[in-house]
Formats: C-alpha cells, structure tokens, sequence
C-alpha cells in the first residue's frame, strides 16, 4: 500500500545546497574553546603559578563553554583558546552574565608580556574596555592562529555564564538589543509604579500606596538581575552591588507580604496568618542581612525563605478566596506566578537547570502578569469599598430621614387642633393626659419661658400692690391718699 504524502523535499534540497556555505562560514569563523579550570581555594594564586600547574595537569577539562558550576566563594581559573580565522582582527569575548563579581583576563603575548583588564560587579561599570551589561573584553586574533587566554573569575554567588566570541559590531548590536529589553522591563514596572502611587495621592487609598511601593522594589530588584543598576544606580558601589540582587529581591518579597495582608484584608479574613507570614518575611530578610558578612548558611537559608513567602502568600489567597474574598482568585494566580519564578531561579542558580532564554527570563514575565493581577484585585477591593461605603451612607440616610419624619410629625401635631381646657388652659395630648401649656410646649419645640405677671392678673390678685389708675388727674390709692405702690400700666 502506498502513501501519496508529499516528502519535505525543498526544505531537504535547500540544505543541502546550503551546507558547504555553512561549514564554511564555520571554518572561516574565529572559534573560542573553554578548554580547562581550575578552583583556587586559597584565592591567592598568581599566573605563573597558574601556568605551572596547568602544565603540570591540575587543570580539569571543560566540557563547553556553557559554565554553570552552581554557587561558590572560591576563585575559578579558566583556559581558554581562541583560534583564527583567514582574517585578523579585533573581537569581543563576553562572558554573558551580568552580576558576576569580578573577572580578570590575562592575555599571552609571544614577547612574553602579559595584557591583563578586568570588569565584573566588584568594579567601577565605567572602568570596562567595552561597554555592555555583561562583562566583555576586546581580544586581537591574527590570521590563521590560535592564542591562549586565563580568566579568574572572583565570585560570590551563582557562578554561571556562557562564553561567547563577537565581532565587534554584532556585539554592539547583541549589547544594543539586552540593553533596550532590560530598560523596557524595568521602565514598564516603573510606570505601572508611579501610576498607582499618583492614584493613591489622589485618592488617599493605602493599596495603591502599598503596590507602588512594591513595583518600585520589583522595579530596582529587575534592574539589578539584568544589570542595568550597575551602569546607571551605582556604577561605582561595588560593595553594594556585589549583595545588591538578594537584598533587593528579599525586600520585594517582604514588601509583597505587608502589601497582600492589606490588600486581602487578613485582619477580617486572617489574622493570625497574616501575622506568620509576616514574621516569615522579616527573618528571611534578617539571613539576607547576614549574607553581607559571606555567611553560606545564611544564603541557603535566604534562598529556603524565598521560597516559602510566595508559598504563604498563594496558601494565604486561597484561604481568604474560601472565606469569601473576591480579591483572593487574583493573589492565587499573581503569587502563583512569582512561586514558579522563585523556584525556576532557585534551581537555576545551583546549575540543576540550564540557562536558556526561558530560564532566565521567566521572572520578568512572571512579575508583569502577576503586577496585572495585582491591580485587578486591588480594583476588585476597591469596589468591595465603595459598595460598604454605599450601604453605610444609605443606612445614615435612613435614619436621618427618619428623624426628620418625626421632627415634622411633632410639628403637624402642634400645627393642628390642640384640645384645651377653657378653664386652667392645660393642653391634652395624644395619650390623654393633661399638662400646663409651658410643659406641652417645652416637649415639642424649643421654646423655654420665662414667668412674669400680666397688668390684668396683677390687678385682680394683688390690688393692694397694683391699684387701677382713675381717669381724675393724679394717682390716688384708698380713702384719697396717694398711692404708694407701683403702678401698673
């Protein structure tokens, strides 16, 4: 039975047709080979003492020039050999990792001096031969030869890198293009991070100051993994920089906790959660601290509590999302995101992963979804806000309605028909009971009294002290006499 399928055969016979130029361009291209290492415990090591024991065979063959050997304080030795190609000319060796400490390259001339130059973290950014965010330097390859370099590599840390050979101007180019994708991820969390706090200054709203200040943490945090903090923050703080990128990241992570115990409101759905995870976030940022005296369980330590902050949090998310949280779905993505990232960098730094485009990069993606998230759920808080503060306003209008409704009951009550004794003038209410005029009054106004004594009551009741004036001219009181009592008009 046969199969009527149509074979790949273009794609096949354009590459075959392309392979000799391939191989070409390869054999024409100047190549630069990792061959051995050497682990300096002592760090004291100079290059003649290199060399001996190079050609003595101390040295361990590499086995590429993707280095990835996992954390370490010691100094590390590299041999590296650049072969020619029919060309001679100047090329770019990049070491593509921006926060190693400090790298020297030692060059061997044929008239037997030695060129060495350095770059790294630990140096002034300014100070480099070739400007990039990894550590590059200018090497001359003459036509048809091969030349033998040393790199000592100083580092705290991570000890990963990839060994590349450019020429120039594709290393202007390659330079160009990770110094533009670094500063558009640090620029668009900066924006986000100036958005929310002119929010907050505006409405006066702690969640948008909260997530500010956490972008901007995330925004000094990214800067430092790709290396734009060392050539535009502190291009001349090497003590800074060599701790900066933990320290940063740290604080992130405890900013993101105080900010989602706001933003989830843990004192009405967790209390006590919120509380723990706090103190989880304030002792991994105490071992951070201690990693500036080089203390390795320290690191471990801060490594261990990276990771169990986004567990916390995305654990946290998902009890206040049970409990009736709207914002709780939106945290459980956003820190569910930042977990994989944490633990894709935790492995990626001891060398159980292998640094690729993914790798490296998933963080930044992770924190521009997990930023979204976060603005979600603050909108959803937001509205949760409003919607409470809707119902108190309606329930404060209720009532004044209500009180205003029996204000103007009374007052209709004393506008109308009010049954009133034609003797002592008392007032009947609407329970049926009879009270003085003032009393009355008093219970429904506002009105108060203040007692006096009518001409006519006077007359009628106190004749003696008020006596009638007579029509005759003069004031006579009884049997003719003047009177001497007031007068009452």
């Amino acid at each position: 039975m046969s199969t009527t399928s149509n074979p790949p055969f273009p794609r096949l016979l354009l590459a075959v047709l392309l392979l000799p130029l391939c191989i070409a361009d390869a054999a024409a291209s100047p190549r630069v080979t990792n061959e051995a290492y050497f682990i300096d415990e002592t760090g004291g090591r100079t290059l003649d003492e290199i060399q001996t024991l190079d050609e003595q065979g101390a040295f361990t063959p590499s086995e590429g020039n993707d280095v990835n050997y996992g954390y370490s304080r010691f100094d590390y030795w590299f041999r590296v050999t650049i072969s020619g190609a029919e060309s001679s000319g100047w090329m770019a060796l990049e070491l593509s990792n921006p926060r190693l400490g400090e790298i020297t390259l030692y060059e061997l001339n044929a008239d037997g001096k030695t060129r060495s130059a350095q770059a790294g973290v630990r140096r002034p950014f300014w100070d480099r031969e070739l400007p990039g965010l990894s550590p590059t330097f200018p090497v001359e390859i003459a036509a048809n030869q091969s030349k033998t370099y040393y790199l000592r590599v100083k580092n705290y840390g991570a000890l990963r890198f990839d060994l590349g050979l450019w020429t120039l101007s594709e290393h202007n180019r390659h330079a160009n293009v990770m110094l533009a994708t670094a500063l558009g991820v640090a620029g668009a969390l900066l924006v986000l991070a100036l958005y929310n706090l002119c929010i907050f200054v505006h409405l006066r709203q702690s969640g948008y100051l909260w997530i500010g200040i956490f972008l901007l943490s995330c925004t000094l945090w990214q800067m430092g993994a790709s290396g734009t903090a060392n050539m535009f923050l502190w291009p001349n703080s090497p003590g800074w920089s060599r701790h900066a990128l933990l320290l940063t990241g740290v604080m992130t992570l405890v900013i993101g906790t105080c900010m989602s115990n706001v933003l989830l409101d843990t004192r009405r759905y967790a209390p006590r959660i919120g509380q723990i995870n706090l103190a989880v976030g304030l002792i991994t940022l105490a071992c951070a601290l201690l990693t500036l005296f080089d203390n390795r369980l320290a690191l471990y330590a801060t490594l261990f509590g990276g990771l169990i902050i986004p567990i916390n949090m995305a654990g946290l998310a998902l009890y206040t999302m049970r409990r009736g949280s709207r914002a709780g779905l939106s945290f459980l993505y956003s820190w569910g995101l930042v977990l994989v990232g944490c633990i894709i960098n935790s492995l990626l730094g001891p060398g159980y992963l292998p640094a690729n485009w993914f790798t490296l990069h998933f963080m930044d993606f992770a924190l521009l979804c997990a930023c979204l998230g976060w603005s979600f759920a603050l909108t959803g808080r937001l509205k949760i806000h409003e919607r409470e503060q809707r119902l108190v306003l309606e329930r404060l209008v209720d009532e004044r309605t209500s009180a205003l409704q029996s204000a103007l009951d009374a007052v209709k009550t004393l506008q109308g028909l009010l049954p009133i004794c034609s003797c002592c003038k008392k007032i009947r209410d609407d329970q049926g009971y009879w009270q003085h005029v003032e009393t009355y009054l008093q219970e429904h106004t506002d009105a108060d009294f203040s007692h006096g004594i009518c001409p006519d009551c006077a007359h009628t009741h106190y004749p003696e002290y008020f006596p009638r004036r007579e029509a005759a001219p003069g004031l006579l009181g009884k049997k003719g006499e003047p009177s001497r009592g007031p007068v009452v008009e």
